[in-house]
């Protein structure tokens, strides 16, 4: 392969919410006229190969092959995603350190902070003031260099949301799934490690509610898109637990899969998972949701942050509500159902939703390289 002697701005990706959140920074780039390639490793390869977007992007093996087309790239811009499977963003940062700005991009407070020093990228990009503090504690930042290094932006993913027809997609949710108008609807997210009893804890809390109301409710169970590679001591316990659900019907399957999570969080009475980045989403779209957050999950979650936090911020900031074992989980099902969880005022002020994140990081890596 021949040396480019472009200098472009790499943008890769790897996860799903690192994908959601670099893919409208790459189109934003070039809507500015820079030249831009995109380039995706891990799940991000399935991802943008289904996009109905139909964007160009390119694979590599290592990061090396990267640096052999591209060896003085314009800057690079990369999510910050987790390593299983090897992850060519951090590789990359390394790497590229001496030759060029580098961007991280966090799609949540505190994620792959436990990146060595020398894949820390130059600078990195935050929602709000809680994910500046997390990089300041876990990259013993001192604080009159925090405005060189950390850009408080926003979740570009979060742009979709400026002008979101809630109501249109609830109506197209419900019509594919075949959902009634007044079905009451569950929609359970699934993460990494442990999902699978997270799961079982919220059947058994939907179970609970259905004793105790004798009102049905419809489960939606999502599975994290990498669990069935990634995860894969999870599925056995999370099919195990939906073969015990009795509070109603279960919609699963390949039908699910092909929706949009967007669509069927606006379907959702009520949202339940872990820590995941959909709680964000979620919360945006002014869903009740809970965060279910027992023992294990709570050390998988500062393993995750490195120990940046103690709780979800989608908790700290009064978006979700968190349960730590299942009986805490039925009471707050069962509040949700009769009087409400009353999130609505603090999920409205938590989140920049304007439309302008990725544009305010396109413009940064521009004005880094003029």
């Amino acid at each position: 392969m021949p040396v480019d002697v472009r200098r472009p701005v790499l943008c890769v990706c790897k996860d799903p919410g690192g994908t959601n959140g670099l893919v409208p920074v790459y189109k934003k780039l070039v809507e500015m006229g820079i030249d831009a390639v995109l380039i995706a490793n891990g799940k991000a390869v399935e991802l943008l190969s289904n996009s109905p977007d139909k964007l160009n992007f390119r694979t590599f093996g290592s990061a090396e092959d990267v640096l052999k087309e591209f060896p003085c790239p314009n800057s690079l811009v990369t999510s910050m995603c987790s390593d299983n499977g090897g992850n060519l963003g951090k590789e990359l940062v390394a790497k590229l350190k001496k030759i060029c700005p580098t961007i991280g991009l966090n799609d949540y407070w505190g994620a792959s902070l436990n990146w060595p020093e020398e894949n820390r990228p130059d600078y990195i990009v935050v929602n709000d003031k809680i994910g500046a503090e997390c990089v300041c504690r876990a990259w013993n930042i001192k604080v009159n260099t925090v405005t060189l290094r950390i850009r408080k932006f926003g979740y570009p993913a979060l742009d979709e949301f400026a002008n979101f027809d809630k109501a249109k997609l609830r109506q197209e949710a419900a019509k594919e799934l075949g959902i009634d108008e007044h079905e009451k609807v569950v929609l359970f997210v699934g993460g990494g490690t442990h999902t699978g009893n997270v799961l079982k804890a919220t059947v058994r809390a939907l179970g609970m509610y259905y004793h105790l109301t004798d009102s049905l409710v419809t489960l939606i169970p999502r599975e994290h898109p990498r669990m069935r590679t990634n995860y894969i001591d999870e599925f056995p316990v999370w099919d195990e637990a939906l073969k015990d659900y009795c509070g109603g019907r279960i919609i699963n399957g390949d039908g699910v899969a092909k929706i949009s999570i967007n669509k069927l969080l606006a379907r959702a009475d009520l949202v339940i998972s872990d820590f995941s980045t959909v709680l964000i989403t979620a919360s945006v779209l002014g869903v009740p949701n809970i965060t279910y957050f027992d023992k294990d999950i709570e050390a998988y979650f500062k393993k995750s942050t490195s120990g940046a936090m103690e709780v979800p911020p989608v908790v700290s900031l009064g978006c979700s509500v968190m349960a730590i074992n299942y009986e805490e989980l039925w009471r707050l099902v069962v509040a949700n159902f009769q009087v409400g969880l009353k999130l609505e005022e603090h999920q409205r002020r938590a989140f920049v939703v304007d439309g302008k994140n990725a544009e305010r990081v396109a413009g940064f890596v521009q004005a880094l390289n003029e």
